[in-house]
């Protein structure tokens, strides 16, 4: 899938070192599609960023963040988006999940479940839209990034993507159920406006809906 056209124009904090910002992006039917940049420390001492799953952001936005763009993170092989733009024009790695199909160029690295990532992220097996697609944990920001499972919409409700989106429903609801479990206290999504207060609460009345 090639890079959305949309620009975000609004970089939101969402706690300390952590930002979000959100298009609505025309090839998903005008649905938001959000992005998450990370702040991290380099081993000699500078501050960069990792970005997961970048959709763009425009050059007054990108200032706010911290200088370097040291690597850009996808949760899925449909999460491209600007990750190869990136990696071209700021020198960052790319990290796409272990057997990833379809990728429009070879990633730096690869990952597997519970491998610890750039910016302190950990990877989540998440199955259900898809066998290879993950969710990532931040311990440290008690916070947890979740890809195609679920979404949120200008009307603010918690919803599961659409199933029919989905290779296997049962997995997707098993996934949510065990980023519940994490019980994080920031909910942030690919796909619509964060949770900072009571995240894994959201995901349990969810589950509990299906």
């Amino acid at each position: 899938m090639t890079e959305p056209a949309e620009i975000a124009s609004a970089l939101e904090p969402v706690t300390d070192g952590v930002w979000h910002w959100r298009i609505h992006n025309a090839q998903i039917g005008g649905g938001i599609s959000s992005s998450h940049a990370i702040r991290t420390v380099l081993d000699d001492g500078r501050i960069g960023c990792v970005l997961v799953d970048p959709v763009r952001l425009d050059v007054h936005a990108m200032q706010q963040l911290p200088h370097e763009i040291v690597a850009v993170v996808l949760t899925s092989h449909g999460h491209q988006r600007g990750a190869w733009r990136i990696r071209r024009e700021h020198g960052a790695q790319v990290w796409a999940p272990e057997g990833s199909d379809g990728l429009g160029e070879v990633p730096d690295h690869s990952y597997r479940a519970g491998d610890e990532l750039p910016g302190g992220l950990v990877a989540i097996h998440t199955p259900g839209p898809e066998r290879v697609h993950y969710s990532l944990h931040l311990p440290a920001a008690d916070a947890v990034i979740v890809s195609d499972l679920v979404r949120r919409g200008d009307d603010l409700q918690l919803e599961f993507v659409p199933f029919e989106y989905h290779e296997d429903p049962d997995a997707t609801v098993a996934s949510v159920r065990h980023l519940a479990s994490l019980g994080c206290q920031r909910l942030l999504l690919d796909h619509g406006a964060p949770n900072v207060e009571d995240g894994a609460s959201e995901l349990t009345a969810l589950v509990e809906r299906a």
